[in-house]
């Protein structure tokens, strides 16, 4: 009585077994146990909850992702320079096939979805191999909420204790590397003092054996050593990144053309990231993550309503706001900002979205 409104077919799987699948109530038995996930028989859908709570009946998360070497690739097909295969723990992984649709029209085309991302940027290996970043279950706070609640867990994609901005870096280094192959460049970011995209940054250039120079802008106004040299700051020491410190309340990404500018002259090649990695460039890690968790919502037999977020530089929004809609997904996106006003921050990641789309 109750048609499901996600509708996707695993290839393993034949077309009548899908729509069983699809069309029935019942769960399917205990999963066997892998690496990452336990058995656990999937009995989440037993219980009913109230359509009229206030956030309905599912809702999604995203945390942040850890450090896992992934094994050499080639770029685009050919194996990167000598020089650049001995420095790099990770290397450029190719682009996909492209299949012979223009566009992508057909709802929850997946892998057309896919080719149009990869049609247009390779992508680096940064990520933990292994598959997808789990898609988990709370059951208890899903109880105490009345809501079911998944959580999708990248704070798990395995860069220096992991973090959403490892899926942007993957595009935007694969940027830098088509513009340096050889990786001698100077990668340049800026972001707060306790910056996890900075941390991120420095971890990733130091796996791909380039250097990378941070600007760090003070926005908390504190002075003392355990917040302006300890947690990331301290990793991205450790990383062999180079930083310098900014007052609060510049533009901090027209200080950091100005300072990649003045490297240049200096005869350095640099390759700016901007804060957050949030252009359209890194935004493609989300349109890629958004078509993951579609899958993983499909294998799990969950119809999600909602995918709740945090929104800040607006790459990941921006990022889910185009992947979910090249599918035509009917999943709901709410972003909770955390810096910006809800007007400013609805309009930069409109923007993005639209540069991200186009």
């Amino acid at each position: 009585s109750e048609c499901p409104s996600i509708t996707f077919i695993n290839k393993k799987r034949s077309v009548v077994d899908a729509i069983r699948h699809l069309t029935s109530r019942r769960r399917a038995t205990p999963r066997a146990a892998s690496p990452r996930t336990p058995a656990r028989a999937r009995t989440h859908r037993s219980r009913s909850f109230p359509r009229s709570r206030a956030l309905l009946a599912r809702l999604t998360m995203y945390g942040v992702l850890d450090t896992r070497t992934t094994p050499r690739a080639t770029f685009r097909g050919c194996q990167t320079s000598p020089r650049a295969n001995a420095r790099h723990a990770s290397t450029i992984v190719t682009r996909a096939a492209v299949v012979d649709a223009a566009s992508v029209s057909t709802p929850f085309d997946v892998a057309g979805a896919r080719a149009a991302v990869a049609r247009t940027q390779g992508k680096v290996g940064l990520m933990s191999p292994g598959g997808p970043t789990p898609l988990e279950r709370a059951p208890r706070l899903s109880e105490a909420l009345g809501v079911d609640l998944y959580i999708k867990r990248d704070d798990c994609t395995g860069l220096a204790s992991g973090g959403n901005k490892t899926r942007k870096l993957e595009y935007l280094l694969a940027q830098a590397l088509e513009m340096y192959p050889d990786g001698d460049c100077v990668v340049m970011t800026q972001g707060a003092t306790q910056s996890n995209h900075a941390r991120q940054t420095a971890a990733a250039a130091a796996k791909l054996g380039m250097k990378c120079h941070i600007l760090l802008e003070n926005r908390t106004g504190r002075s003392d050593e355990n917040y302006t040299r300890n947690g990331n700051v301290l990793l991205d020491d450790l990383f062999g990144a180079t930083r310098e410190s900014r007052p609060s309340g510049m533009n901090m990404n027209e200080e950091l053309e100005r300072v990649a500018d003045e490297w240049r002259a200096r005869g350095e090649k640099v390759f700016t990231i901007v804060g957050g990695g949030s252009c359209p460039t890194g935004a493609l890690g989300y349109v890629e993550a958004a078509l993951e968790f579609t899958e993983q919502a499909a294998l799990e037999g969950v119809d999600f309503d909602y995918f709740v977020h945090a929104t800040g530089s607006a790459g990941t929004q921006a990022g889910l706001a185009v992947g979910f809609g090249l599918i035509q997904s009917p999943v709901k996106l709410l972003g909770f900002g955390v810096r910006m006003p809800k007007d400013i921050q609805e309009t930069n990641v409109f923007n993005l979205a639209t540069r991200t789309a186009a």
